[in-house]
């Protein structure tokens, strides 16, 4: 068996080069096996053995290795880093881990990992295959100078209450004694079915390794049936600036503009500053704080421009399981133009949670919940109240990519909203099934 280790050790000198103290019979099967063109039958037994064995760098090289070949890209990055921990300067590790890296999309860290590597250097045959996959990575960051992305989606669906009506076809008004008023018709609950197109492109040129300048350009249009067909909104949006890389952070900065219009009528304009900070941890954890910076006016009802800013912050984490988590805090506030309008102002804060799970390369669900609750400026003059806003929304679906760049997205969203004035408070459930084209 001493032979056979020493062969088997040997005919992995041209990968790497790298100590082991002592190896069982349990990672040589493996090793044989990957080498063998074997990698899932050695994938499968090492990870039987990983919570045992997690942190006992030849397994996990081993594990790493086998996970690598046979694509399970998230389970590689987490065993390599295991190894790395105990012996930084295994170049094997390093080198497994920057193809696990890139293969995620995060071809910045595999470069750091290998440039990292290379700089404390090799052995000859170590230092040959970091140069080719150091190369082949120049390769695409040339090709990639300037990308280009675009979609089409068309979707149709129903809404319980297309426009956030309470449940009550009548309100108590306290600054009239109480009377009761009864709403207009367009105040009142509606159903609908209705349809969705929207279309969207996005640019991304580097100036150089870190500089780049990006774009992104939208546009959608949601209509419903004849009876409520008032309304209907379209919105178009632009956003455009400038990123910068560095290590493990990303930061940009950009402008951003959207229009809506309802039933074929300007709406609403916003415009701002958007700002953003993201440092990736790995090739599956990441934190990210923004702030927005921003005005919103009114087309025909100016008292109700405000200024906005909000800034928040989000985790996101892909697990072993192939199970992705997201959570998010923002606080925020917005106010009035006009002096005299606070009333019409609020603070908000909110928390928002999610998680989608892979069940395989094609089908995945996901259901995520949010929380906002908004606190105005001053007592409504009609209710005699200080407005106090808490919304839930809930949404779960499926997301299915039947053909590559095809994908079709089943979605049940909830919304409920409480506030203390009794005409904001109401609730709504859409279906809705959406078909997507990216090129």
């Amino acid at each position: 068996m001493r032979v056979a280790r020493t062969w088997l050790l040997a005919g992995l000198m041209p990968l790497c080069v790298t100590a082991h103290a002592e190896i069982d019979d349990t990672i040589v099967k493996a090793m044989a096996d990957t080498l063998a063109g074997k990698p899932a039958e050695a994938f499968d037994r090492l990870v039987a053995l990983e919570e045992r064995r997690a942190g006992d760098a030849d397994f996990d090289l081993a594990l790493g290795i086998a996970a690598n070949r046979t694509k399970q890209f998230s389970r590689a990055i987490f065993a390599l880093e295991r190894v790395l921990l105990v012996q930084p300067d295994n170049r094997q590790a390093s080198t497994e881990l920057a193809r696990a890296l890139y293969a995620v999309g995060q071809s910045a860290q595999a470069r750091e990992v290998l440039s990292r590597a290379r700089a404390e250097g090799a052995p000859v045959e170590v230092s040959s295959t970091m140069d080719q996959f150091l190369q082949s990575l120049d390769k695409v960051d040339a090709k990639g100078r300037r990308n280009f992305k675009a979609y089409l989606e068309g979707s149709f669906g129903m809404d319980t209450n297309v426009n956030g009506a309470p449940d009550e076809n009548t309100v108590a008004v306290p600054a009239f004694g109480g009377s009761v008023v009864s709403l207009n018709a367009d105040g009142l609950k509606q159903r609908a079915n209705f349809a969705t197109v929207r279309t969207g492109i996005s640019t991304r040129h580097a100036l150089t390794h870190a500089w780049s300048l990006y774009g992104r350009a939208s546009a959608g249009l949601r209509a419903h049936e004849n009876s409520t067909n008032q309304f209907d909104t379209r919105s178009y949006a632009l956003l455009g600036g400038v990123s910068y890389r560095h290590e493990k952070s990303e930061f940009s900065l950009g402008w951003q503009a959207v229009n809506e219009e309802l039933y074929s009528n300007a709406f609403r304009q916003q415009g701002g500053l958007l700002g953003e900070w993201v440092y990736r941890l790995d090739g599956f954890r990441q934190f990210g704080t923004f702030v927005q910076l921003g005005e919103l006016r009114y087309a025909s009802q100016s008292v109700r421009d405000m200024k906005r800013q909000v800034i928040g912050s989000t985790y996101v984490q892909v697990f072993p399981s192939g199970v992705t988590a997201y959570g998010g805090l923002y606080v925020g506030n917005e106010r009035p133009f006009a002096a005299d309008q606070n009333v019409l102002g609020h603070n908000l804060g909110g928390v928002r949670l999610g998680a989608q799970m892979a069940w395989t390369s094609t089908l995945a669900g996901f259901a995520g919940w949010g929380f906002e609750n908004r606190t105005y400026g001053g007592d409504d003059s009609l209710f005699q109240a200080t407005r106090n806003d808490k919304q839930n929304m809930f949404d779960i679906g499926l997301s299915w990519v039947p053909a590559p760049q095809w994908r079709i997205t089943p979605l049940l969203t909830w919304v409920r909203s409480d506030s203390t004035i009794s005409i904001n408070t109401y609730a709504k459930t859409s279906a809705s099934i959406a078909v997507r084209r990216d090129f």
